[in-house]
């Protein structure tokens, strides 16, 4: 398990980094997305959120797997508030470009300040 506040940043930022997503909406809603197959995994990360940063996340099975033969079952881990969006790219950290770039511009646009999401890395 993991024990300090920094190994569960790594780790949930590196899952992110490489299984997650940013959604933005046009409406100006932004949801963070981490998709596996691994349930398990999810879980893990959900508690991980809770516990360490205080961000509320929800586990979503993906129906549309079940209709692909010979694929696992998928599953979204998503967080869909604003201050829950902020507080993980403060506090968390993305370090893929083009996700970090998508959320900055995302702030800019709708709420006047981009520079101010940016992480610690």
């Amino acid at each position: 398990m993991l024990t300090t506040k920094e190994l569960a940043a790594e780790y949930i930022r590196g899952f992110f980094d490489s299984e997650g997503a940013v959604v933005a909406g046009r409406s100006g809603s932004i949801d963070l997305s981490i998709n596996n197959t691994s349930l398990d995994a999810l879980n893990l990360i959900k508690e991980l959120l809770q516990d360490f940063f205080q961000i509320k996340s929800t586990i979503y099975f993906d129906r549309a797997s079940l209709k692909r033969p010979a694929r696992k079952p998928f599953y979204h881990l998503r967080i869909t508030k604003w201050h829950d969006v902020f507080k993980f790219v403060r506090e968390i950290g993305i370090t893929i470009e083009r996700k970090l770039t998508k959320v900055c511009d995302f702030c800019q646009r709708f709420h006047g300040f981009g520079n101010a999401v940016t992480p610690i890395v």
